[in-house]
This record gives structure tokens, C-alpha cells and sequence, in this order.
């Protein structure tokens, strides 16, 4: 019973997740885009929305890597025409390209979230250390 269970999952997750990383890829491409027009625009915004820059590009980095090591050794299934479509990415250029214009935003601008944070820091721990004491 168990052993039918682990073959029945391991052929649904065989032929959707190419699909579903390959969709995946694709929000990420537009959030980074969509996040790097808004942190170019107004670079103050990089400290209060630092954890989904970071978040976004450990997420696409994740994705890299996923399709990098799965197109090298590319699951056993019977519909091999399917999978080769979903492992190769023409727009990977364009989700690399915005990886590295937001990290160069946060090199950039790496004072304005350390001001942030340290004001967030000073503002907020002070008022709970006063209380405690």
C-alpha cells in the first residue's frame, strides 16, 4: 500500500513540477521586474522592502539552480518531448538580467537600508527596552 502510494506520488510530482517551476519562473521574472522599476524609482523604498528583494532573489536563485540541475539529469518519464520544453527557458537571460540590477540597487544603496534598519532598530527595540525596565 505504502510503496503504491510513494510511485503514485513520485510520477505526479514527475510530470508537474518542470510545469510548475517553469510558471514559477515566470511570476519571478515579473515581481523582479516590477520590483526593480519600483526600488530605481524611488530608492528609499529598498529599506522597508529589503526581505522581498532578498526573498526574490534567493527564490530565483533556488529556480537557477532547479533547472540547472534538472536539465542536466532530466527525471525518467514516457512523454521526454513535454519535459525537454519545460526545462529549457528562453527567458532566463531576462530573469538573470533583473537578478543583477537588483543586486546592483542594493550595493548602491546599501547606506540607505543600513539607515533604515538602524533607525527601525533605535525607534522600535528603545520603546520596548523602556518598557520593560
Amino acid at each position: 500500500k505504502k510503496v503504491g502510494e510513494v510511485k503514485e506520488c513520485y510520477n505526479t510530482a514527475v510530470t508537474t513540477a518542470a510545469a510548475n517551476h517553469r510558471e514559477r519562473r515566470k511570476f519571478l521574472r515579473t515581481a523582479l521586474k516590477e520590483l526593480v522599476l519600483i526600488c530605481s524609482d524611488q530608492p528609499g523604498l529598498l529599506g522597508p522592502k529589503a526581505l522581498f528583494v532578498f526573498m526574490g532573489l534567493c527564490f530565483s536563485r533556488d529556480e537557477i539552480y532547479w533547472l540547472l540541475r534538472h536539465n542536466e539529469n532530466p527525471p525518467p518519464r514516457q512523454g521526454k518531448v513535454k519535459l525537454q520544453e519545460d526545462l529549457v527557458d528562453r527567458y532566463l537571460p531576462e530573469l538573470l538580467f533583473h537578478m543583477e540590477e537588483l543586486r546592483s540597487l542594493v550595493r548602491k544603496y546599501s547606506q540607505v537600508i543600513q539607515r533604515y534598519y538602524v533607525q527601525y532598530l533605535a525607534g522600535y527595540d528603545a520603546v520596548a527596552l523602556a518598557q520593560m525596565i
